[in-house]
């Protein structure tokens, strides 16, 4: 008789212990693998309309995202855009790194 309910109890699917474990990983597993995403995550050249020389006075050297390469010569990175980007360069995500506190 044990057998038997014991058989239908598993036929019935997962206990409730064993629901909650696997929400609970998989919860987790979303995450963070949201949490890596975002972070790697960055925009092509193209979608950022990335060209090698500035717009006007606007230029990677002075936008809020450009991070400097130590030798001055070398391209540096942006914190948006993937790939190398030249200081001269210009893009639409361009931000002014300081800017003035006008009202």
């Amino acid at each position: 008789m044990r057998e038997r309910q014991a058989q239908s109890a598993s036929a019935k699917g997962p206990t409730r212990r064993q629901w909650l474990y696997c929400c609970a990983a998989g919860l987790f597993a979303g995450t963070a693998r949201f949490a890596f995403a975002k972070a790697e995550a960055k925009l092509a050249k193209g979608a950022v309309s990335y060209q090698d020389h500035p717009y006007g006075h606007k230029h990677c050297a002075n936008c809020a995202h450009y991070l400097a390469a130590k030798d001055p010569a070398e391209p540096g990175h942006c914190q948006i855009v993937a790939g190398r980007i030249k200081a001269q360069g210009y893009c639409i995500v361009w931000a002014e790194k300081n800017p003035s506190n006008s009202c």
